[in-house]
C-alpha cells in the first residue's frame, strides 16, 4: 500500500509540489529525483546580527588562516594543511582548523596522513560565537570538493575576512565581490593564489552592502514568498 501510494504522489501530486533548493546544484539533483515537481532556488539566510565586522588586521592576524574542516575527506583538509607546510616558514603561515563533532576522528586522520600535527596547524572546537574566530583570522578558506551551500563563506565574508575559496559552483554561485578562487582540490593552484593574498597590501574591503541585499533574513523572506506567490 505504502508503494501504491509514492506511485499515486508522483503521478498526481508531483505538479502541484514546489520544492525549493539552496543552490543550483540542489536544484539540479532535486529535478532529477522529483522530474514532475517545480524546483526553485532561494540561497540560504544568515542571521547577520550575530556576525560582528572588522576591516582592520595585524599583520600577524593576516597571515592568520581559519579553515571549517569537519569532514575531512570533503572540505579539503589535507590540501589546506599541505599548503600551510609550504608556506609557513617564508611568510609564518598558520592554519587553525575548526574540526566539528567529530574533532577526535578528524584529528587521527590528520595524524595518520602527516604523521603528527604540523607545527603551523592548529585545530579547535566549534564554538557558539563563531565571530571569534572570524576575528582573530585574516583569511578564510574553503578548499572543499564539494558543498551545497556554504553559511560559512558569507559570514566570513561579511566580517571582513579575506576569503579564498575552490572554484566549485557551489562556492561561486553566491558571487561574493571580491573573492580569490583557486582550482579545486589543486595544491599548486591554491598555494599560487594563497601568497598572492598574503603579499597584497592594498585589501580591499567586503561588500557588506551586497550580504544584505542578497543572504540577509529579509532578503530570504521576500524570495520564499516571490516564489510561493508565483506558484
Amino acid at each position: 500500500f505504502a508503494f501504491l501510494k509514492k506511485i499515486r504522489n508522483v503521478l498526481f501530486l508531483e505538479k502541484d509540489i514546489v520544492r525549493i533548493c539552496c543552490s543550483q546544484s540542489i536544484v539540479d539533483s532535486t529535478r532529477y529525483i522529483f522530474p514532475g515537481s517545480t524546483v526553485r532556488v532561494c540561497h540560504n539566510a544568515i542571521d547577520l546580527n550575530r556576525i560582528q565586522t572588522a576591516d582592520d588586521y595585524t599583520l600577524e592576524e593576516n597571515n592568520h588562516i581559519l579553515l571549517m574542516g569537519h569532514n575531512y575527506e570533503v572540505k579539503g583538509d589535507s590540501l589546506a594543511i599541505k599548503a600551510a607546510i609550504r608556506t609557513s616558514k617564508q611568510f609564518n603561515i598558520r592554519l587553525d582548523i575548526v574540526l566539528g563533532d567529530r574533532f577526535d576522528d578528524n584529528k587521527k586522520k590528520i595524524i595518520g596522513e602527516f604523521g603528527q600535527i604540523p607545527s603551523c596547524v592548529n585545530l579547535l572546537k566549534p564554538i557558539i560565537n563563531v565571530s571569534d574566530y572570524y576575528l582573530t583570522h585574516g583569511i578564510f578558506l574553503n578548499a572543499s570538493i564539494e558543498e551545497g551551500m556554504s553559511y560559512a563563506n558569507i559570514e566570513a565574508y561579511y566580517s571582513g575576512c579575506c576569503c579564498i575559496f575552490s572554484d566549485i559552483p557551489q562556492n561561486k554561485e553566491p558571487n561574493l565581490p571580491g573573492v580569490t578562487y583557486f582550482k579545486s582540490n589543486d595544491l599548486d593552484s591554491l598555494v599560487a593564489k594563497l601568497l598572492d593574498v598574503v603579499k597584497d597590501n592594498s585589501r580591499k574591503k567586503n561588500d557588506r552592502d551586497y550580504v544584505k541585499d542578497n543572504y540577509s533574513l529579509v532578503a530570504w523572506a521576500k524570495k520564499v514568498l516571490s516564489i510561493i506567490r508565483s506558484n
